[in-house]
């Protein structure tokens, strides 16, 4: 059937048919994939202020040699002690809309509102959660398709990556940090790597990973 278009001679108003959809649309939002592996600070909770503080026990240096001569006192090492203090903060946003606008509408306002609201605030603690993340003191960046730059800093690295991550720089990555930096696995012997789609897509065309999927 062909397109046609309303005509007429009229001065003012509305010939064409305007039906309006009886389902309602939501734009389509980020998946909230960080913000899962944050974990609650034991024992802190209502009632207890605004800050924590974080105590940390540094390690003690390993000597050189721990033997012990025969009428030699024991050597007195040090020990350090780290704090730092993570401060709570309320997370808000709202949507304005008026009684006459809820008794005019044809659809319900506050169901839609509500969850675009929860959208918003699971995409914020998200973003919090990634910046967090990426607020490390070591960087692995990838010069090449196997070989890393090891960069430190406050969230703040010099170098800059030349390729994308591969399957060799996982197992560098994983390895430097369990015999060098000794990070706890997050379950059992295994480790939990977040990364962009771009990041990943280095990973899924790696050979290696196309051919364990195999």
């Amino acid at each position: 059937m062909g397109a046609f278009t309303w005509t007429g001679s009229f001065a003012t108003g509305v010939l064409k048919s305007h039906a309006l959809s009886k389902e309602l649309r939501y734009a389509a939002v980020a998946e909230f994939e960080i913000a899962q592996f944050c974990r609650a600070e034991p024992g802190f909770g209502r009632k207890m202020g605004d800050t924590i503080t974080i105590t940390k026990i540094k390690n003690i240096a390993v000597p050189t040699s721990a033997t012990l001569s025969e009428h030699e006192d024991i050597p007195i090492d040090t020990m350090s002690i780290g704090t730092t203090g993570i401060t709570v903060s309320a997370l808000g946003r709202g949507v304005e809309y008026t009684s006459l606008a809820d008794e005019l509408s044809f659809f319900d306002l506050k169901t839609p509102i509500q969850k675009k609201l929860r959208d918003q605030l699971a995409q914020v603690n998200d973003n919090l959660a990634a910046t967090a993340f990426k607020s490390g003191y070591v960087g692995a960046v990838p010069t090449s398709a196997t070989a890393i730059t090891w960069d430190t800093g406050d969230n703040t690295f010099a170098t800059v990556a030349t390729n994308n991550i591969t399957v060799a720089h996982c197992g560098v990555i994983r390895d430097y940090m369990k015999d060098t930096l000794f990070v706890p696995a997050y379950e059992k012997s295994n480790f939990i790597g977040l990364g962009s789609t771009k990041l990943i897509r280095g990973i899924k065309n790696d050979p290696d990973t196309q051919a364990w999927r195999q």
